[in-house]
């Protein structure tokens, strides 16, 4: 009986933890976003880097989708909730399992390369998704 209270405990413990940065992403969304030509800019990306150092790659992620997700859900960007949600998780992850797992042995580089890479996706991404929801119309040949 006691190791399922203390599983639960830990499990508990660790979903609020995942929880706590998922608001706090949200309110540095929402709170310090600067408006740009298709949507905003915002410091909310600096508490998903804070996530993966202090929840690891399994947690961070989750943590970074729903927050972000639900700052632009709240800020009036509807149609951007679930590819926001895909995105940042993905950033969260490439970003967790570079520091991790592929450059083990030096934390801090891993931590560079992870958070270079991972805005690289996400730049990406959202480009992609800008230009495929936008379609470019050619100009007429006189």
């Amino acid at each position: 009986m006691k190791k399922n209270t203390k599983n639960a405990r830990i499990n508990v413990r660790a979903i609020t933890f995942t929880a706590v940065m998922a608001a706090l992403v949200f309110v540095f969304t929402c709170t310090f976003k600067i408006p740009f030509v298709n949507g905003y800019t915002h410091i909310g990306d600096s508490m998903i880097f804070l996530a993966i150092v202090f929840l690891g790659w399994k947690k961070a992620p989750l943590a970074a989708g729903i927050g972000a997700a639900l700052a632009d859900l709240i800020g009036g960007y509807s149609a951007w909730v679930a590819p926001t949600f895909i995105i940042k998780f993905i950033m969260a992850l490439i970003c967790a399992l570079i520091m991790e797992k592929v450059i083990k042995n030096n934390k801090v580089v891993g931590y560079i390369v992870g958070a270079i890479l991972g805005g690289v996706w996400q730049i990406v991404a959202y480009l992609s998704l800008i230009h495929i929801s936008e379609p470019t119309r050619q100009a007429e040949i006189s």
